[in-house]
């Protein structure tokens, strides 16, 4: 008799159980009416470069073969402002798109999109328009030195802005006047270019053939001590830095995450673990642009309840482009 009481008792219990773990399971589908998410995963890396007037969007394809289009929205909240570019995962993992916006700072939004219309959730990330407020605050490159050599006359500056690309010489002749040459293509300054390997000559366009030899960027090089971190929520560690040529750089990083180069330094931080909004890992992208080129070097990180040391060694990747 005590027998069949157990018997009876242990099938009640596992029949509730079952019905509470069904319940349990689909439960969420009240809030979604019946119908279950479906996500597209969001891009591998993004950065908006500043230009004049105009930014450069590049972004970097995850591994879903599902993506067929990318959602970029600013001017955040309304999303009236947004710009849509068809992909093709088959033919290219980089995309890159630009955009003319004019002068200012702007937050952007970005999401993918499969053919079904599903969406992934959203990335962050900030960008610069340049314009004339900032031509305006641009200062003159100082004269280091300045040579007479025979017919030749050699320039050095001190270094300008590590936002500016490049330096415009203007010249003025020995009568005070701007020295000018028409073409078929307008004025110049310059009669003629001529370059070597170490530098580039220009022979200004006035009656002497004044020449002015500026030295060549060497080949710009951008290289960082580890190529993946783990790191400790809410912990910073910072990583040597090897680098060469570069005049402008931008990074581009998981959300909640923070990074930052000062000099030959780059400081990595983790998010908090109460930051249910931070991505536990993913890669901290570093575009440093040369002269003539730009290469990216990235670190893939990862978040962890424990410090895992010398996790990631070696040079770091990086791509010429």
């Amino acid at each position: 008799m005590k027998l069949t009481q157990y018997i009876s008792l242990l099938l009640l219990t596992g029949a509730a159980a079952s019905v509470v773990s069904c319940t349990e399971m689909d439960d969420y589908l009240r809030f979604t009416e019946g119908v279950s998410s479906t996500y597209t995963g969001k891009l591998d890396s993004a950065v908006f470069l500043a230009g004049n007037g105009r930014l450069l969007f590049h972004g970097e394809l995850s591994s879903d073969p599902k993506v067929s289009r990318i959602g970029l929205y600013w001017n955040v909240g309304t999303k009236q402002d947004s710009l849509s570019i068809e992909v093709d995962y088959a033919k290219d993992k980089i995309v890159e798109q630009e955009i003319a916006l004019g002068e200012g700072s702007y937050n952007f939004q970005i999401y993918t999109y499969d053919s079904a219309g599903n969406h992934s959730i959203p990335m962050t990330r900030s960008g610069n328009s340049y314009g004339a407020n900032y031509l305006e605050g641009l200062y003159n490159r100082v004269v280091k030195s300045c040579a007479l050599d025979g017919e030749d006359i050699a320039i050095e500056w001190y270094s300008g802005s590590e936002n500016s690309p490049y330096t415009v010489v203007t010249y003025t002749g020995a009568d005070g006047k701007p020295v000018k040459a028409t073409g078929a293509k307008g004025d110049s300054f310059f009669k003629e270019v001529r370059e070597t390997d170490d530098e580039v000559i220009f022979i200004l366009s006035d009656n002497d053939n004044t020449e002015i030899r500026i030295p060549k960027a060497k080949e710009i090089n951008f290289v960082i001590e580890k190529t993946s971190l783990v790191l400790k929520y809410g912990m910073s560690k910072t990583l040597a830095v090897t680098q060469h040529g570069v005049l402008n750089h931008s990074i581009a990083k998981p959300d909640g995450w923070r990074a930052t180069l000062d000099g030959d330094v780059l400081t990595i931080t983790a998010p908090v673990k109460e930051n249910i909004y931070a991505e536990r890992e993913g890669k901290v992208s570093v575009v440093a642009v040369g002269a003539t080129a730009t290469v990216i070097a990235i670190v893939e990180v990862t978040a962890s309840d424990a410090i895992l040391e010398d996790s990631g060694a070696g040079d770091s990747n990086w791509e010429e482009w």
